[in-house]
């Protein structure tokens, strides 16, 4: 299916590492966790971003969560439901029957330093026939 718009989430995106959730930082993506404010921060950073759903949308479009360039592999979550684990590189989550009118989305990512994070794109995208 052609991808007919998207969407990037920049931001504001809220980090955190894992093990000390209240140590929340805001960010806007692409960025680094270096970048984001965590110097010298390796282990399991939690990246939290809300979005409202596409306006638009027609039956029997699907709406893809996609991101690139990811440094660290883990798992993502929309509305507390996991949508897979993501590995180094990227991933493509079709999101269409669990999207609602206000969303939560949660990356989390484990690396071995600060260099950890989206440093590509994340967006949604929008398919249709």
């Amino acid at each position: 299916m052609p991808v007919i718009h998207f969407i990037r989430l920049r931001g504001p995106w809220q980090l955190a590492p894992a093990s000390e959730p209240t140590q929340t930082r805001s960010a806007t993506m692409p960025s680094t966790w270096a970048q984001g404010g965590f110097v010298g921060f390796r282990g399991t950073m939690r990246h939290t971003r809300r979005f409202g759903a596409p306006t638009g949308i027609e039956p029997g479009d699907r709406l893809m969560l996609c991101a690139t360039g990811l440094v660290g592999t883990g798992s993502a979550t929309l509305n507390g439901a996991v949508l897979g684990d993501i590995g180094e590189g990227g991933f493509r989550f079709d999101i269409t029957a669990c999207v609602e009118p206000r969303n939560s989305l949660t990356i989390e990512l484990t690396h071995d330093d600060d260099l950890g994070g989206l440093p590509g794109e994340v967006r949604l995208e929008v398919e249709r026939d």
